[in-house]
């Protein structure tokens, strides 16, 4: 308690303590005084003399010391003063101080300047310095005037400088009170804010001219501070994120943890410290960085392509960061399709080179044979029975030459898309009896047993394509025999609801689950040991499933690398015609005792061949080089009862030919014979009238065959 008194004895003014010890001395001086002086003088004189200057003498001591005192406070007014005016004219913003009239009492420098007071301030008016009379009572309404709404406010409006330029000031004022609390003047303080508002213009526009260009992006692009915290983002980082609105996004990436799951190109879950505004603000700068993203609530995943940098000031420290993010799944997912589309084209170029050199194999080859052994006939030393055995293989190498060419046509047309479906009135258990004779030799031979599994009526007919079914069936059975050496095949076909169902079956080499799609595709067989091994062109499948699919079935197997296959293959048809009527023909045979035939070829070679099947039968040929040749020969011989048309000659081509021939003959047989083997040649022909349709090289049984249709002797 004693220090606190101290401390606070020592804070007053030395005056005040001047003051204070003279008071106490005046007081102590009034009533001990005439005491004291008794006590002291004796003299009665001269203590009447000290009593009456003692008056006197405290009146003279009292004056010096309040002179000291006033001269102590004069000088401290004027240091104030001068400290006031210093600072009243250091501030840049300029302030006025006025009366209750509004009338200037004092201005600093800056106000001075700008508003260009000349001479005494007394009594100018600030009405002119105001824009217009509007502001100069704005103002007074606001705070200068006696009724005004404030005592002070802050508020923004229009001044005149001495240029007469008008500005906006952003300004403060207020009514200036004595002790009494009586209003006694105004203050106002005016800054010049042009500099400001334009600046404030200019980061406007800027803020606009970015947020159109960040909307206009298609790309999310968003802006964090250096905390995280997302300052600006756009429309396209709400659709990256596949959030509703942008009122959904979370503000920090911090939160963003929670919501999705950042997976790293290493399929690793990405850290914080390792997504791209973290490591923006960690100073990395990025371009196309991909990042696959979860969403955890939908599960939704998608790959991002993101690009980021952190945003530096002017002292180079990082303040925030930019990141752009693109959705790039359709991207990847082409990439990854146009990878594999590129490897299958590679594999797809090896297997026609496989392909190729297979091809040339599967020519070359019989072709040797053919060449070989046809020099070996012409050799007088040659035996009559080697003779026998070298036509033999001759004629089974011109086989096989005839269906490799037979499946590079076909193959051709299938890739063209030019194969058409014809359909007609195919009777299933007759084809399978045609089939079952030509591969029953086969069987004998490979001493294989080969089994038919019928499940259907004995007429049973369907409305389809019987050429593309015959060629599938072939095509199966020919690979079924090629790859068994021993057990059994077997071929059965059933209806189901409304399909037939074929299979063909072996207990051959069987085929690799992996490889169950791509053997159909184009070149390819199982192995390349296989077509070592066995041969063939690799297209037979090919072929099938594209014949197969054209007729609108389905093919596949069952099948297992040493355990034989299984084909299954597919028919649709409709219940109203499972058993339509086989349309009869006006065709019957006819007993002539030695017909006539016309030859219509412009090959001598094939004229020749066709003559000397004919050598031994009961018949008349005449010979005829072109289609207008032909018409000349058949109005001169009225009796020729068949013609052997071929369709590719010069003059006249085989197909007119034919139509002026059944214009004068509707009953003349005209049998097409060309080296055109496609299924839409054959209905073509049909179409121009021909009753059937040989393919060179034409073979004697199938020949003989026909003339046993027409011919009863």
């Amino acid at each position: 308690m004693k220090g606190q008194f101290i401390n606070y004895i020592k804070s007053i003014k030395i005056e005040y303590k001047i003051a204070f010890y003279y008071f106490l001395s005046g007081i102590i001086w009034i009533l001990f005084s005439d005491k004291v002086l008794n006590s002291v003088i004796s003299n009665v004189e001269l203590l009447i003399h000290f009593q009456t200057y003692k008056g006197v003498f405290y009146i003279t001591v009292t004056t010096f010391l309040l002179y000291l005192l006033i001269k102590h406070h004069i000088q401290k007014l004027k240091d104030q003063q001068l400290l006031f005016e210093t600072m009243f004219n250091t501030i840049t913003d300029s302030v006025v101080i006025t009366n209750t009239k509004r009338e200037i009492i004092m201005a600093n420098n800056a106000a001075k300047k700008t508003f260009a007071f000349e001479g005494k301030l007394n009594n100018i008016s600030t009405q002119k310095f105001y824009a217009d009379e509007n502001d100069y009572q704005r103002a007074g309404k606001l705070v200068f005037d006696v009724g005004s709404e404030n005592v002070k406010t802050s508020y923004v409006i229009n001044y005149k400088d001495n240029n007469n330029r008008v500005f906006p000031g952003e300004s403060f004022s207020a009514k200036l009170l004595d002790t009494k609390g009586n209003w006694i003047g105004n203050l106002s303080i005016v800054r010049d804010i042009t500099d400001r508002i334009k600046s404030e213009i200019e980061i406007h526009e800027s803020k606009t001219k970015l947020e159109v260009a960040l909307e206009s992006m298609t790309d999310a692009v968003f802006i964090s501070d250096i905390e995280g915290r997302l300052i600006n983002f756009n429309e396209a980082f709400v659709t990256f994120h596949k959030f509703e609105n942008k009122e959904c996004c979370p503000k920090n990436h911090k939160e963003y943890p929670e919501l999705f799951e950042v997976y790293l190109p290493n399929g690793e879950i990405a850290k914080l410290d390792q997504r791209p505004v973290s490591r923006a603000l960690n100073g990395e700068k990025a371009i196309s960085d991909e990042y696959t993203i979860k969403r955890k609530d939908t599960g939704e995943i998608w790959v991002g392509s993101y690009s980021f940098a952190p945003i530096r000031d002017k002292n180079n420290t990082i303040v925030g960061s930019v990141v752009a993010a693109r959705d790039i799944t359709e991207n990847k997912i082409a990439q990854d399709e146009l990878i594999k589309a590129k490897e299958k084209a590679e594999e797809s170029d090896r297997l026609k080179s496989v392909f190729l050199q297979n091809i040339s194999h599967e020519i070359r080859t019989p072709m040797n044979a053919i060449i070989g052994f046809s020099e070996l006939l012409c050799d007088p030393k040659t035996s009559p029975k080697n003779m026998r055995r070298y036509n033999e293989i001759i004629t089974n190498s011109s086989g096989q030459l005839l269906s490799v060419v037979n499946d590079l046509l076909t193959i051709s047309i299938l890739e063209l898309k030019q194969i058409q479906v014809t359909l007609s009135n195919v009777n299933v258990n007759y084809v399978i009896k045609e089939l079952q004779s030509i591969f029953l030799k086969k069987a004998l031979e490979k001493d294989i047993q080969f089994k038919i599994e019928n499940n259907l009526i004995e007429d049973f007919y369907i409305y389809s394509d019987e050429i593309k079914i015959r060629q599938v069936l072939i095509n199966l059975l020919s690979n079924a025999f090629k790859f068994t050496k021993s057990g059994s095949v077997e071929l059965g076909y059933s209806v189901k609801n409304n399909f037939i169902e074929f299979y063909v079956k072996d207990t051959g080499i069987g085929i690799s689950p992996k490889l169950h799609e791509r053997i159909f595709e184009h070149f390819l067989q199982s192995d390349v040991t296989i077509n070592e091994n066995y041969g063939g062109t690799g297209l037979g499948l090919a072929i099938s499933k594209e014949f197969i699919k054209l007729i609108g079935g389905n093919i596949w197997l069952d099948s297992d690398e040493g355990k034989g296959a299984t084909f299954y293959f597919t028919i649709p048809f409709e219940d109203s015609i499972i058993e339509k009527e086989v349309k009869t023909t006006n065709t019957s045979a006819v007993k002539i005792e030695k017909p006539i035939i016309l030859i219509v070829e412009d090959d001598s070679f094939n004229f020749l061949f066709i003559d000397k099947l004919f050598s031994d039968l009961n018949i008349t040929l005449l010979h005829a080089w072109n289609g207008k040749e032909a018409i000349e020969i058949h109005q001169q011989n009225p009796g020729i009862s068949m013609v052997l048309m071929d369709l590719k000659m010069p003059i006249m081509n085989g197909y007119e030919t034919t139509k002026k021939l059944k214009e004068k003959n509707p009953q003349l047989p005209i049998i097409a014979i060309s080296a055109y083997a496609l299924p839409q040649e054959v209905e073509k022909a049909k179409e121009f009238g021909f009753e059937s349709y040989l393919t060179k090289p034409i073979r004697k049984d199938s020949l003989i065959q026909l003339l046993d249709k027409y011919y009863k002797n």
